[in-house]
């Protein structure tokens, strides 16, 4: 499927020929039916780097009509119609050594916050992971932020100093690291 723009004026005008109104309105409304939508997941195996950022790099996507990932730039959706974006993510890591970690997940926009508070990213909920090898150790986050197109949006996560080693993503399906993104309005 091709994107379609959202119309700029939804107004009937009495008097004037109704089919380029209607057609315009049509397209209104099948937009609305077929909103701007992105839905990725990290399926596979990789190392995370403890004390750091990382931008979660997508390799399965799952929803993206509108073709704004690409795989030359794997961790970012570049957004294709400006308007306000619902942004669910969620940051899962696997294993023993990802055990009391601090696991932060982060919404970017270009690089940055997009409140202008943080610094890679707009910080959502500071969760800590069960000790122990059980698994998932995720924490999910929700965000709402304006976009225009051409803005890239990328999920941080940020892993503390507190392992041993360098945790790695959660493979297994259904708790996998992931991000949907959803287009809401002008």
């Amino acid at each position: 499927m091709s994107g379609l723009a959202v119309p700029a004026n939804l107004t009937f005008y009495a008097g004037q020929p109704p089919t380029p109104q209607l057609n315009a309105m049509s397209q209104a409304f099948s937009f609305l039916l077929a909103r701007v939508a992105f839905r990725a997941r990290r399926a596979g195996a990789g190392t995370v780097a403890r004390n750091a950022h990382t931008l979660i790099p997508w390799d399965s996507v799952d929803e993206d009509p509108y073709g704004g990932w690409a795989a030359g730039n794997p961790a970012a959706y570049t957004v294709q119609q400006s308007g306000w974006y619902i942004c669910c993510g969620t940051v899962s890591l696997a294993g023993t050594g990802a055990a009391g970690t601090v696991l932060i997940p982060s919404l970017s926009i270009n690089g940055s916050s997009p409140t202008g508070q943080g610094t890679v990213g707009w910080e959502g909920p500071e969760i800590f992971p069960p000790t122990g090898a059980s698994d998932p150790k995720c924490v999910t986050a929700l965000w709402e932020a304006y976009c225009i197109a051409g803005d890239q949006i990328a999920l941080d996560c940020y892993v503390s100093n507190e392992p041993s080693a360098n945790p790695t993503w959660q493979t297994t399906a259904g708790v996998q690291s992931r991000i949907e993104l959803l287009w809401m309005s002008v």
